[in-house]
């Protein structure tokens, strides 16, 4: 079984992997209190993960601005995620020491 979950959700992701089905569970307690983004963490980082997971977060961006409920905020946070990993994700995936580009990446991430 693997959980995932991203900061600050208040939803996780289960995978059964003996029948390859997720699950989502929605509770308040899932929201985190606070996080550590710091960028020196993911220094050593194959390019493939830093790739793939800076694809996750561009994915995220702009599967939120593009949502069909209005919420001004919301879309606002998502464009400014989406123009950060235009400006970032290529320069962290090509130079892994690059911690202006890997803390950009976070923040979009966020």
């Amino acid at each position: 079984m693997t959980i995932g979950w991203r900061v600050p959700s208040r939803s996780a992701v289960i995978t059964c992997r003996a029948n390859d089905r997720k699950t989502v569970i929605f509770s308040p307690y899932l929201m985190a209190s606070w996080a550590v983004c710091d960028p020196e963490l993911t220094l050593g980082l194959p390019a493939r993960v830093t790739a793939t997971t800076g694809m996750d977060a561009l994915t995220h961006c702009v599967e939120a601005w593009l949502a069909k409920p209005y919420h001004p905020m919301c879309d606002a946070i998502a464009l400014h995620g989406t123009q950060i990993c235009a400006k970032s994700l290529r320069r962290a995936v090509e130079n892994g020491a690059d911690l202006d580009a890997r803390g950009d990446m976070m923040m979009a991430a966020m």
